[in-house]
């Protein structure tokens, strides 16, 4: 793969592992008596958009999202959320992935129940899931590129 083509998708990657570890000092602003800053409500109604897209990929597998932010942050959710093991889990992906958002929109506006704050942790260990998922998945763009490139390659002279 080109250098170009990897620090793009290594800035990609860390970007969006950093954005889903705002989420999660998004929610913790929101549980707040303070309630959530003007960016706090932003970065929750994204990370609510992006649970509400993967809710309808688990329902129609083949529906892409939109953005390529969208379709990876997705996609690290939807993996993440194949690992989890919850109790609130049983009614299914699609029910779990609705309740979250609609926790991640509540949050937003500052109008979380006292009896909400408890089923944050499980919205905070998703977005912790992903961001570690994505974090990882730049580890290996990080390692020495393989491939000689044009200029640094070592070129043989053949005597005749």
């Amino acid at each position: 793969m080109p250098d170009r083509q990897r620090v793009g998708e290594l800035n990609f990657k860390a970007a969006l592992g950093m954005w889903a570890n705002d989420v999660i000092l998004a929610l913790d602003h929101a549980a707040t008596p303070a309630g959530p800053s003007e960016d706090d409500r932003r970065i929750l109604t994204e990370a609510a958009e992006m649970l509400e897209t993967a809710k309808r990929r688990t329902e129609e597998p083949l529906r892409t999202p939109s953005t390529a932010k969208a379709l990876a942050a997705t996609d690290s959710a939807l993996s993440a959320l194949a690992s989890l093991t919850l109790d609130q889990r049983s009614g299914g992906d699609s029910a779990f992935l609705a309740d979250m958002a609609s926790l991640l929109r509540k949050a937003a506006v500052g109008e979380l129940e006292s009896t909400e704050h408890e089923r944050l942790d499980s919205v905070m260990t998703l977005f912790a899931m992903v961001a570690d998922r994505l974090l990882a998945d730049s580890n290996p763009l990080l390692a020495p590129s393989r491939e000689k490139s044009a200029w640094t390659a070592t070129h043989t002279i053949l005597s005749s």
